[in-house]
């Protein structure tokens, strides 16, 4: 990373660090909102995830995606100042969850096997999640998590800042796995001495991975890492799907489904399980679109990986409002 770029970084954090300290965290949505409105009068060019937006979900126009891809960077920026606003010492959070679904997570653990939440990629998630765990009365997670997750993925984030962010969050779980150098091998030791001793393990959904899936979603397509999966089958942990999404009246709201099914036997291996997932995510995005992460992924996968797109519905489509922005590859649809 150049160091002007190490230095842009870092100053920006610096510049939101006081501000954050002295406004209330409840009041950190209406200002990340303002920051965010201030930027977008001087960047206002289309991007692959707007495009994905536009046509996955009905009734939204591509101005309307514009807007609801911009709502989605206010919303991450919020997350990334509650992180600055709890590094002030002895600031504490507790704030309204409702829980639905731990139930699940109960008869999970009386199994005696462990259980696997595994975490839908919403903006909230990071803190809501755990918090949410313990608040239902439940021991803290165990988090699987890797190098890039926090501030930054450039080497000097990695190194300087992304640390910053996770010794708040770790304030909420009783340990962190990290994956170190792409290999998973001693995580996953560690993840599976961990069921195995009847603990929770948090994992996030992920789009890469050494084996994904593709299943339906919305008028695309949605690809999931299987690691988890295979996890769950290979452990015996049931594998439960968790979501965190804010409502309009401010309080968030995190349900747990009930355990996918990862042992039956069918071809591709877990196809079932990831449709199940699918479907308990749709209408969550449909009526939280402004909170789901997974744009990102699926604009940086139909933009960089043409094939990707050739199940969606609307694929020539989105391949041509790409090529109409300079986004597009070689054209793999023909």
């Amino acid at each position: 990373m150049r160091i002007t770029g190490a230095l842009h970084e870092s100053a920006k954090l610096l510049a939101l660090l006081p501000v954050s300290w002295l406004v209330p965290i409840e009041q950190l949505g209406p200002l990340a909102r303002a920051v965010r409105k201030a930027k977008g009068r001087r960047n206002l060019h289309k991007g692959a995830s707007d495009i994905v937006i536009a046509h996955l979900l009905d009734g939204i126009t591509p101005p309307e995606a514009t807007a609801l891809f911009r709502r989605w960077q206010a919303r991450s920026l919020e997350m990334t100042l509650h992180i600055l606003a709890l590094l002030r010492p002895g600031r504490s959070w507790r704030p309204s969850i409702e829980v639905s679904g731990f139930e699940n997570l109960a008869a999970a653990l009386r199994r005696g096997s462990g259980a696997i939440l595994w975490i839908s990629d919403f903006v909230y998630r990071p803190l809501i999640v755990p918090l949410a765990v313990r608040q239902a009365g439940f021991r803290s997670p165990v988090h699987l998590s890797r190098p890039e997750h926090g501030f930054s993925v450039s080497p000097f984030g990695i190194r300087f800042l992304n640390p910053r962010w996770v010794a708040v969050e770790n304030r909420f779980l009783s340990e962190r796995i990290v994956i170190e150098k792409n290999d998973a091998s001693a995580a996953l030791k560690t993840l599976r001495a961990r069921l195995a001793a009847n603990q929770i393990v948090s994992i996030t959904v992920a789009e890469t991975g050494r084996r994904t899936l593709d299943t339906k979603f919305l008028h695309g397509t949605l690809r999931v890492a299987t690691g988890p999966l295979h996890l769950a089958r290979s452990t015996g942990a049931p594998l439960l799907p968790i979501f965190a999404v804010r409502n309009e009246a401010g309080a968030y709201k995190v349900s747990i489904g009930p355990a996918l099914p990862v042992d039956d036997r069918v071809d591709p291996p877990y196809s079932t399980a990831i449709r199940a997932y699918a479907a308990q995510l749709e209408p969550l995005v449909q009526k939280y679109p402004d909170q789901w992460n997974g744009w990102i992924a699926l604009g940086r996968l139909v933009e960089k990986t043409p094939a990707f797109i050739t199940n969606f519905d609307c694929a020539s489509a989105i391949a041509r409002d790409l090529e109409r922005i300079g986004l597009s590859p070689q054209a793999a649809l023909g």
